[in-house]
């Protein structure tokens, strides 16, 4: 019996034939038309923990599914789903775990209902909802693994993604392999409308369903992305952009205040102070300059002693690091530039007994002064300040921070898949002092204008990969 027929029978309060094929999608074979599943992410717990030296992030949440299905419409509640109805399966990437959903032992519910005037039952209006639990399997991600980003530390941040396949078996097709024949059967969307008393705070659409906080330890939670993609190329023996998938992303960055105030801020204020000590001082009193210098270069390593047990051990050199030794050096440098000036401005028969004012060459001493000044004001100014604390730290973030690209990850699913789709919800302090953990809405939708004009090529480890213009964010 049709779904037309059914639910004309079902107006009239006759007796209908239960379909037999449950497990069968209930949308028509058809590429053209597949089932619609509206995707809620409640985000519920995320948190990095000190654990031996290292750095876990653990998040966990759940994921809400919600589609229709037609020959349910009119079904009895009372006599409960049938074990083996269609219902999407997910399947989570490798440290993404989904539960009994990836298996199909999560049952799905009646999502909707309505009394049937005939006879008062309770009945379905079709309405169906999956959830499924997910967390960071494996006790979580080791943050101290992504190395490189720990050189801008401590700005440093990293991108956490996750990738989530639907691996619904497609309509069997006449005359077909048996295999999966590259039918869009599916399609999740953030489409769910949101409540009406949600809609003025958080936007038409009920995308995130937020219980979490901002901070964790030394992290700050910048953004959470998520999208709606495919893959964009041949994977799994089906071709281009018929693997439907849900791309989530945990955008965070750690707090760098802590290091700020009580390193990079005070290793600068002993540089000023050492420059101006050495400047205040005459050329011909070296003994000064030296008592000075030198207590302004203990200074420093006092100063990182008070950080040293919330540094990580890395085999490199962090921008911290590169700050104090800036800071070490610009000190020997003008320490050496007090020598310097001191021996070219005495009498060549030397200062055994003390100089004069008419013995020491005052002039030349501070001509040497000047130029060791600049010297040393300049290699803080733009080697230590400009390219160090400004320059890299936006590059290995860019690199390998929050705002890296999905597709330029390292994992098997940004080698395959892209985002169609995409939005990030930024969780800034003002946004967070608002709503708290209240939040019910959804993010910005990302535009994406670098495939405008000419095809994109994404050159990625193992070959280069052309992405159909104007299609995938590959900025995202």
């Amino acid at each position: 019996m049709s779904v037309a027929d059914r639910n004309f029978a079902l107006e009239l309060d006759e007796e209908y034939e239960i379909p037999e094929e449950w497990n069968r999608r209930p949308a028509p074979g058809s590429p053209n038309n597949p089932v619609e599943v509206s995707v809620v992410i409640q985000f519920k717990h995320w948190t990095v923990d000190k654990q031996g030296g290292k750095e876990i992030l653990n998040w966990s949440g759940q994921l809400e599914f919600y589609w229709h299905d037609p020959r349910l419409n009119g079904y009895v509640i009372a006599d409960g789903l049938p074990e083996n109805i269609w219902r999407p399966k997910p399947v989570g990437s490798k440290g993404f775990n989904l539960g009994p959903a990836e298996s199909l032992k999560k049952p799905a519910v009646f999502a909707g209902n309505y009394k049937r005037e005939s006879d008062g039952a309770t009945v379905s209006n079709g309405n169906l909802k999956l959830i499924a639990d997910f967390c960071l399997g494996d006790g979580g991600v080791n943050l101290s693994d992504h190395l490189t980003r720990f050189q801008s530390f401590p700005f440093d941040s990293t991108r956490v993604d996750a990738l989530v396949q639907f691996s619904n078996d497609a309509d069997p097709v006449e005359g077909g392999t048996g295999k999966k024949e590259g039918m869009r059967y599916m399609q999740p969307k953030f489409n769910r409308p949101n409540l009406k008393s949600r809609i003025a705070s958080g936007g038409e659409y009920q995308h995130i369903d937020w219980l979490a906080t901002r901070h964790s330890d030394d992290y700050a939670l910048v953004s959470f992305g998520y999208a709606v993609g495919s893959n964009f190329q041949a994977v799994f023996g089906m071709p281009t952009d018929a693997r439907p998938c849900i791309i989530l992303s945990l955008q965070i960055a750690r707090t760098p205040n802590f290091y700020v105030q009580k390193g990079i801020l005070p290793l600068y204020a002993v540089a000023l102070f050492g420059y101006m000590t050495y400047l205040s001082l005459e050329p011909s009193d070296l003994s000064s300059r030296v008592s000075a210098l030198c207590a302004m270069f203990l200074t420093v390593f006092a100063i990182q002693w008070i950080s040293i047990e919330r540094l990580p051990r890395l085999p490199f050199s962090t921008i911290l690091d590169a700050v104090a030794q800036a800071v070490i050096t610009s000190l020997l440098f003008l320490l050496v530039g007090g020598c310097v000036s001191y021996r070219v401005g005495r009498p060549s028969s030397g200062c055994i007994g003390g100089c004069t004012t008419e013995e020491f060459s005052l002039e030349t001493a501070e001509t040497v002064d000047l130029v060791v000044a600049i010297s040393a004001g300049t290699f803080l100014l733009f080697y230590s300040f400009c390219y160090q604390l400004l320059y890299r730290r936006h590059k290995v973030n860019k690199a390998v921070g929050w705002s890296r690209p999905w597709i330029q990850g390292k994992s098997l699913g940004a080698q395959n898949f892209a985002a169609l789709e995409a939005w990030r919800l930024y969780t800034t302090e003002a946004w967070f002092e608002k709503h708290e953990s209240k939040y019910m809405g959804e993010g910005t939708k990302y535009f994406d204008t670098t495939l405008l004009g000419t095809p994109k090529s994404t050159k990625l480890e193992g070959g280069t990969h052309v992405m159909q213009q104007g299609k995938w964010c590959s900025s995202w």
